[in-house]
């Protein structure tokens, strides 16, 4: 594992000006997102061995403290970061499980913050990652903060993400840079779920050719020549949220195109 570590001499094989790089790259994004800390965790999937990198800025007592009470093996983040592309909340999964509760409220002890958030991101790319976000709210305010931010969060998260395997030295061929639009995300999240063509272009509210339209701009902007591709590149990339194995597609949380709520 090799761990850099804002505040304390950090603690890896990394070059002092590239553990430097990262330690500025995590500190920016904290004052941009208002957050109170920042963790960054990826895998680097090599042809004979997987490596872990971490990055944070939490204080080193924590990150003792975490190491001799093996938090590794209770954190959600670090047990299973690549479950799926849907962010993880670790609030919510304290509730009713007594290991992470137990990880939140000495967390909290530490000063890290009060409320915990980790966006996986490319999470079936050869270099999955998560960025977790935490935030001196009580969890009812961090909710309303969450249901308004999140897509923000996402777009930081990922930009963390990159921009520390660029300076890692990794080469990472991302999709393209125009961001989709919530329709296009909305579109090619239904796809992946399993949902057709026509049964998408009504729920979206749209007519096929709208739809088709829709995912042609989709395809363009990812680079991809057909919608297959682009739901694969999507899911890879972690620019939707879809869950694995799902059977059958979701009926909440889609959005419709302003002024339209019937097929037309």
């Amino acid at each position: 594992m090799d761990l850099v570590l804002a505040g304390v001499r950090p603690l890896s094989l990394f070059a002092n000006r590239q553990k430097s790089a990262v330690i500025t790259i995590l500190t920016d994004a904290r004052k941009a997102v208002g957050c109170k800390h920042i963790g960054h965790v990826f895998n680097a999937r090599g042809s004979s061995r997987e490596e872990t990198f971490v990055s944070v800025t939490y204080p080193g007592k924590w990150l003792i403290n975490y190491a001799l009470r093996s938090y590794f093996a209770i954190d959600p983040v670090m047990a299973q970061p690549m479950r799926d592309a849907k962010p993880i909340i670790l609030n919510e999964i304290s509730i009713c499980d007594s290991a992470v509760r137990g990880l939140v409220d000495d967390a909290r002890r530490y000063g890290l913050g009060r409320s915990f958030v980790s966006f996986p991101v490319m999470p079936f790319s050869s270099h999955p990652g998560s960025v977790m976000f935490s935030f001196d709210m009580e969890y009812e305010q961090f909710i309303a903060y969450f249901e308004s931010e999140r897509e923000n969060l996402r777009a930081a998260a990922r930009d963390i993400h990159l921009s520390v395997l660029r300076v890692r030295g990794f080469s990472v061929s991302e999709p393209g840079k125009e961001a989709l639009s919530s329709l296009e995300q909305a579109s090619l999240n239904l796809l992946a779920e399993g949902t057709g063509f026509a049964d998408a272009a009504e729920r979206l509210g749209v007519s096929g050719v709208v739809f088709s339209a829709i995912t042609k701009s989709a395809c363009a902007k990812l680079g991809c020549h057909n919608v297959i591709h682009a739901v694969a590149k999507s899911i890879a990339y972690g620019l939707i949220e879809v869950d694995v194995g799902a059977t059958r597609p979701r009926t909440a949380g889609v959005p419709s195109p302003a002024g339209s709520t019937t097929p037309h």
